[in-house]
């Protein structure tokens, strides 16, 4: 089979048998192909007609095909439906385990800023993820925030910082310990 980067001018030559091929393969959600879910029964492969009569579908009749749709696709849509609703369920409890309860700031906290292209990097593996840290300059809508640097210059950051990405900067308070 060619691969796209090699035949790039004739890139819409692939998108009948890509979505033939996306249209008979089971959906990861439903566990159903959704050429099924349309037309109520499996698609017809080329192949098919080159396989012996023993193993072929018996062709059905007009009638049972009808009753078939009538009485057993809305039953499949309904199981589909189900499937669908479980599987979003389990899919925002992931989601919610993942996200981080956004704190509201107040200007003038400190705060660290997540670098988030650090995070993504296999170099600088040891690198520190956090930049900062930084004073909160002014408080935005839908919970983004200004930044301002903390050295004598007192820099605005010039784009506006998400509060997920933001955490509040604890200064660590170091006691002597005297040995006697």
């Amino acid at each position: 089979m060619a691969k796209l980067s090699d035949q790039h001018k004739e890139w819409d030559t692939f998108i009948a048998p890509t979505l033939f091929a996306y249209r008979t393969s089971k959906n990861a959600t439903t566990k159903m192909e959704p050429f099924f879910l349309v037309y109520g029964r499996s698609a017809k492969l080329p192949i098919d007609h080159y396989l012996p009569i023993n193993q072929q579908n018996q062709p059905e009749t007009l009638n049972h095909r009808v009753t078939q749709l009538i009485d057993d696709l809305p039953h499949r849509h309904m199981e589909v439906q189900n499937i669908i609703r479980n599987s979003q369920s389990k899919q925002k409890i992931r989601f919610d385990e993942n996200v981080r309860k956004t704190v509201s700031f107040n200007i003038g906290d400190k705060v660290l800023y997540f670098n988030a292209a650090k995070a993504k990097q296999w170099s600088g593996k040891l690198d520190p993820k956090w930049k900062g840290p930084y004073y909160i300059h002014k408080v935005l809508i839908n919970g983004s925030y200004k930044l301002r640097t903390i050295d004598e210059d007192e820099n605005v950051l010039s784009t506006p910082v998400n509060g997920n990405l933001l955490k509040m900067y604890h200064e660590k308070q170091w006691e002597p310990i005297v040995y006697i």
